[in-house]
């Protein structure tokens, strides 16, 4: 991961915090802050973002980055999500796999 590209991560990862740190936000019933224990890219344009509760829980964010919008989306992901995106490997090399025929015509 780039310096430029990390760097706008751990921006995100903290306006994040501040985000759901909000008291008055929906679904803060707890009053919760949120602060970011640790950030593990996985690869250049995927990151997992810990976050500690004031409660002492934590939560896991999946972070990922648009190159062409030089921007950091994320989402908190579920079970569902999880087992939703577990194809996307297979499904991405099946694609690749279709398309190499196409470079040669």
């Amino acid at each position: 991961m780039n310096k430029q590209v990390a760097l706008k991560l751990w921006d995100k990862a903290q306006e994040v915090a501040t985000h759901y740190s909000n008291p008055d936000r929906s679904r803060n019933q707890g009053a919760e802050t949120f602060t970011v224990e640790s950030v593990r890219p996985t690869s250049e344009y995927i990151a997992l973002v810990t976050y500690l509760k004031s409660s002492g829980k934590r939560a896991l964010a999946l972070f990922y980055y648009i190159p062409a919008k030089e921007t950091w989306c994320y989402f908190f992901p579920t079970d569902s999500h999880l087992l939703g995106l577990e194809g996307i490997g297979k499904a991405k090399a099946r694609i690749e796999a279709q398309n190499f025929e196409h470079n040669f015509n």
